[in-house]
């Protein structure tokens, strides 16, 4: 293991044979800030502290290793991710949890939760007024501009939903705790919250680490919290759904936190959905799924309010369903958390919220907010500009662009900006207290530091009331010395220890009074998902006949199976590698060895649009669709996949090295491919992923031959050898023909044998079934794509091995051209007859995983 785990974002600092006895050693936080491991003064460590600091004190420097290893293959083996927007890389960056929890005492905790709870209560009352009667408006307890004025307000919102429906069932709050050691909420988050799945699977992670650890001090586990989930989602349907469908609205798989949309949808059961696969019929709203339309009554959205409904809500926005808006006015569906829920996630409402607490719930608000000033407000804009040095100037209303200006850190022109942009939109600004985070101790390349940490305590909504996690999620500071915590900027991420059991323990869920259904088949596989099968099958197939080819074609170079003295060369290593990927204009100028070399680059070549970089981007999108119906092993498979590719692309020029890379990456894809196979239900969504593998394997398997066989000195026996090994059929030959190589026998192998399973015969055979049985989901009539199968799959039955293989008097073999000509012509028909059947309602969007997928077809065709 090296010093730095750089896809964690771990370091270890190494040249420790041990953490060391004493487990303070070189920690040293700023004195005036609050530590959350360190008492002032010579207290030295808190009590919670230390236990863990005995136990990571006695970790030898291998023993830890070892445990950050397994920590390491589990956040791999999850996919945890969080996308940083502008970052280099393409897709989710690796999440960066640090080792060392976070820990708050039992009676700590008990305080915060009562606290929480209360304003959850709060900020629900205030949006069922303010989304419905909106008295505290007309009565001035809330000022018009922080709810007219909030981008994130809509007037289609306004009685969307009945006035006493509940309308928050998932908040969040991020605290931090000041250098008195007292908590206060610095931001409540109702919009669309995250950090559930997050915290879950960091105790995931942390459980695999560090198992002795968490139970010796007796660590309040999180994943009862989801029962709760679950159970208030069902309270939430529409009144008379006994058994409510359940979907999550994701933006999709570019947005920051879609690894927990497909966690949560996972954990909890349900269809992770796009809007694309929903739509709007006679004021309800349904999903599409294989077996029809089916109603949706809960979703469960992870996007903003705006975007959800580009009917009524924003006209420009490509991520919602439109009428949605209507259907949710008509009580046909619920929506969570209520559209409109984020005119209470801005910093310019907590003045106002002590003041509302005491006049809806005659209470005193328990947890202070840190102290705020609206710019809206002159007595406060001037208090803002008066103490300007102070404070931190903040946009009111999230999620405004800007970044936050500390006034004590600003030239003359930055402070005369701000203070010309505070006059001319002063309702936009709002001053904040200042405040020193506390620290907590974070590992990094020089041991343990302080970092800043603000914690995310999370709260959902059910019939019996709010819970709250016991637990959360702790934000890191990206530096030592940083003063803002944010994920975006590199931060990290701490999982929340609460020791000694407060409260009830967490029970095993009991088993309903009335048996549930027996199902055997899923009904919320929607058609989008159908697709991303297909094409993850297609691509998966691709990717494995082109590590073949090279790898094939390297072979024989390395081994001088190609004798130079025919001249023909050149020619073969063209046919082995297919058509229009690796051909190049001056191809003839370059040696057998320098064509392979140039192969090999071409083949990992990113700026490719055919090449195997870029085919296994296009799978691991597809898989990014499906992530949350894949198994751990399915989703590490995938990974390994990628690894392999980027081993391969460091020695693209050096075929001798190459080819065992090559190797790994097919050993990795037969790897996924099995454990597809093994995990997957027998069902139509099995059925789309392997139709879409038999068909690209039946058009691997054509180009292959028609690039070696259908060309004069075919019949050489290393030509042949090298045709069955790519084909991976050797062995099968050799046990029936022996040593006697001879070209009907291998077409018969490859052809016209349904019975072996790299044949064109026995991937038309399959495909024929499936399109067979999946034809039931539209009706009894028969469709192109059935037409197509029988009459592609009649062509090879037809066929006879050794008229294939005779020759005309020019060499050439007309009767296996012609066969390859016509299952060159019918294929593509059915791809397009299978998407025109059952993709073909999928938008734009939910189709650009079918761009470039016919390139291979166009070039062989």
């Amino acid at each position: 293991m090296s010093d730095t785990v750089s896809d964690t974002g771990l370091s270890h600092g190494g040249g420790q044979g041990q953490w060391g006895s004493d487990f303070r050693l070189g920690y040293s936080p700023p004195p005036d800030v609050f530590d959350e491991m360190l008492g002032t003064g010579d207290e030295g460590l808190r009590p919670l502290w230390q236990d863990i600091a005995d136990f990571l004190a006695d970790l030898s420097e291998v023993d830890w290793q070892g445990r950050w290893e397994r920590g390491r293959r589990a956040m791999r083996r999850q996919g945890i991710s969080y996308t940083v927007y502008g970052a280099d890389h393409d897709g989710g960056a690796s999440w960066r949890l640090d080792p060392v929890p976070m820990v708050l005492r039992a009676d700590e905790w008990s305080a915060l939760s009562t606290a929480l709870i209360q304003r959850a209560t709060l900020l629900d009352l205030i949006l069922r007024d303010l989304l419905g009667p909106q008295t505290l408006l007309s009565e001035g307890r809330i000022p018009p501009a922080l709810v007219f004025g909030h981008p994130g307000f809509f007037r289609p919102t306004v009685n969307a939903e009945a006035a006493d429906q509940q309308k928050l069932f998932f908040y969040a709050a991020d605290m931090a705790r000041g250098a008195d050691g007292q908590w206060r909420v610095m931001m409540d988050r109702t919009e669309s919250p995250t950090g559930f799945g997050y915290a879950l699977a960091n105790r995931t992670i942390m459980a695999q680490v560090f198992p002795e650890l968490l139970r010796s001090m007796d660590v309040r586990p999180v994943s009862g919290f989801f029962a709760s989930v679950l159970k208030g989602l069902q309270a939430a349907a529409p009144r008379g759904r006994e058994d409510p469908r359940i979907v999550i609205l994701t933006p999709g798989r570019h947005n920051e936190t879609y690894f927990e949309h497909a966690f949560m949808a996972r954990q909890l059961g349900c269809a992770l959905v796009e809007a694309d696969d929903m739509t709007v019929r006679e004021d309800h709203v349904f999903l599409k799924t294989l077996q029809g339309l089916q109603q949706v009554d809960v979703i469960f959205r992870r996007m903003d309010t705006g975007f959800c409904d580009p009917l009524e809500l924003r006209g420009d926005s490509s991520l919602g369903v439109p009428g949605l808006t209507q259907v949710a006015r008509r009580g046909n569906v619920s929506i969570v958390n209520a559209l409109g829920s984020g005119i209470v996630e801005q910093p310019a409402l907590t003045p106002f919220l002590p003041g509302l607490a005491r006049q809806m719930m005659d209470e005193e608000l328990a947890l202070p907010s840190v102290a705020t000033w609206w710019c809206g407000q002159s007595a406060e804009r001037q208090h803002v500009i008066d103490q300007l040095e102070r404070l931190v100037v903040k946009p009111a209303f999230p999620p405004d662009p800007g970044e936050p200006v500390f006034g004590g850190q600003i030239d003359t022109k930055r402070r005369e900006s701000l203070l010309r942009a505070i006059a001319e939109r002063p309702e936009s600004h709002v001053g904040q207290e200042l405040m020193r985070l506390s620290t907590s101790p974070t590992w990094s390349n020089h041991g343990l530091e302080p970092r800043a940490v603000m914690l995310r305590m999370l709260l959902c909504w059910t019939p019996d009331g709010w819970t709250v996690m016991p637990g959360g999620m702790v934000r890191v500071a990206p530096e030592r010395r940083g003063r803002v915590v944010s994920m975006q900027r590199g931060g990290g991420a701490k999982d929340v220890w609460i020791p000694g059991a407060s409260g009830p323990a967490e029970t095993p869920r009991k088993r309903p009074a009335a048996s549930v259904p027996i199902r055997r088949n899923s009904t919320n596989l929607s058609s989008r998902a159908a697709e991303s099968l297909y094409w993850f099958g297609r691509y998966l197939e691709r990717a494995t006949g082109m590590s073949r080819r090279i790898r094939g074609a390297i072979r024989n170079v390395d081994e001088r199976l190609f004798p130079v003295a025919t001249g023909d060369e050149k020619g073969v290593i063209h046919g082995v590698l297919g058509s229009g990927i690796f051909r190049l204009p001056e191809a003839d100028t370059l040696s057998i060895e320098e064509l392979v070399q140039h192969a090999g680059q071409v083949y990992l070549d990113p700026d490719n649009p055919s090449s195997l970089v870029n085919v296994a981007d296009q799978m691991r999108s597809a898989a990014d669709n499906l992530r949350y119906m894949m198994s751990g092993d399915t989703w590490l498979a995938t990974t390994r996949v990628q690894d392999s590719i980027q081993a391969a692309r460091r020695v693209a020029g050096r075929p001798g090295v190459l080819g065992d890379r090559i190797d790994d990456i097919v050993y990795a894809l037969q790897s996924l491919n099995g454990s597809i196979q093994d995990t997957m239900p027998i069902g139509h969504g099995w059925r789309f992923h392997d139709l879409g593998r038999r068909l690209e394997m039946a058009l691997q398997m054509i180009d292959l031959l028609a690039g070696t066989l259908l060309r004069p000195e075919a019949a050489s026996p290393l030509i042949l050898t090298t045709v069955l090994d790519i084909a991976d059929c050797t062995a099968t030959y050799r046990e029936r023909y022996r040593d006697v190589t001879d070209m009907g026998a291998v077409l018969d192998l490859l052809i016209c044998d349904d019975g072996h399973p790299r044949s064109v015969a026995h991937q038309l055979q399959q495909i024929t079934r499936h399109v067979e049985q999946l034809s039931e989901l539209r009706g009894p009539l028969p469709g192109e794509d059935r037409h197509v199968a029988i009459r592609t799959y009649a062509a090879v039955q037809l066929a006879d091995a050794r008229d294939l293989a005779d020759r005309d008097e020019d060499g050439s073999r007309p009767r296996l051209e012609q066969l390859l000509e016509i299952l060159l012509g019918h294929l593509p028909q059915l791809n397009d007859a299978v998407t025109s059947r059952y993709f073909s309602h999928v938008s734009g969007r939910g189709r650009q995983l079918g761009i470039g997928l016919n390139d291979t077809i166009e070039g062989i065709a």
